[in-house]
């Protein structure tokens, strides 16, 4: 890439951005709804973002502890680790939020690579998934079938990098999954209830590489978006029962996206802009 369309790029992508967040905070303006009292739970790096847009809403927010909060005080309760989301799972029964929290089952589902591309297959998904298997061509991808922002995920060019990850491809908890090549990457934000997309935004990483590794690789800039492929991921959560926050990964090949995961919690690079589903949420006029 350039650095002269790279740099074009970027000022769309902020233009974008700030056309974007200019229309949602009017339209949230302008909608008259009740403000809503939201706790989330506490995670590094995540507050920031959260915090600096919220603050320009009506609504109120804290950040907190969620295994000691009140949650019965709060309309909406929203964790921000798997850790919290496995918490709030178990208090489905008797937890009143206006985003539901997933079934522990859909959360398992989607939190193993290899049971949720298996699962999906047995769907009918097939041609949307990347490839698994011991016998892949190079380029392919090592990855943890339980891991998070890409940590133990390699890219396996040849016999060197290949030797490199040896240990790692021996256990049992790793798999080889065909390589896509791209320098872009999208996160398709969900807000999924009742078998349906309440409301989404999809944000388009992009890279100066073929070979990036998201949650490792650096991208030169993102672009917020309209999603596209909805009737798709409509069908891949229903599959897997899914109801509430969630962020579909995934890559284009030929015009059609590949996903490689369903990450069932809100994602990192949506909390900037989650202030933008609230308004889908509000309870009644004030």
């Amino acid at each position: 890439m350039r650095a002269n369309s790279t740099g074009l790029l970027r000022l769309r992508a902020e233009f974008a951005s700030k056309r974007f967040l200019a229309r949602e905070y009017a339209l949230g303006r302008f909608t008259h709804r009740r403000p809503l009292k939201i706790l989330f739970s506490d995670r590094d790096g995540w507050v920031e973002p959260l915090a600096r847009k919220l603050r320009l809403t009506r609504h109120q927010f804290a950040f907190g502890d969620l295994r000691h909060a009140d949650l019965a005080g709060y309309d909406l309760v929203v964790p921000l680790s798997m850790e919290d989301l496995r918490f709030l799972s178990g208090l489905r029964a008797e937890l009143r939020t206006l985003i539901p929290i997933p079934s522990p089952e859909a959360i398992d589902l989607c939190d193993d690579k290899l049971k949720f591309h298996a699962h999906l297959r047995r769907h009918g998904f097939e041609r949307w998934l990347p490839r698994t298997g011991t016998s892949l061509a190079y380029p392919y991808v090592l990855k943890k079938s339980v891991d998070e922002a890409g940590e133990h995920c390699h890219i396996v060019t040849d016999e060197e990098s290949e030797s490199a990850v040896a240990a790692d491809r021996a256990k049992p908890d790793f798999f080889v999954e065909e390589f896509v090549p791209g320098t872009r990457e999208f996160a398709s934000h969900i807000l999924f209830m009742g078998g349906r997309v309440v409301t989404s935004l999809d944000v388009e990483y992009r890279y100066t590489t073929e070979f990036p590794i998201k949650g490792k690789t650096w991208p030169v800039f993102k672009t917020v978006r309209r999603s596209r492929h909805l009737p798709l991921f409509t069908g891949m959560l229903n599959a897997v029962r899914f109801e509430g926050l969630c962020c579909v990964n995934y890559k284009l090949r030929r015009g059609e996206p590949v996903v490689f995961e369903i990450n069932p919690r809100l994602g990192r690079s949506a909390t900037a802009y989650f202030f933008a589903f609230l308004r889908h949420l509000a309870p009644g006029r004030t």
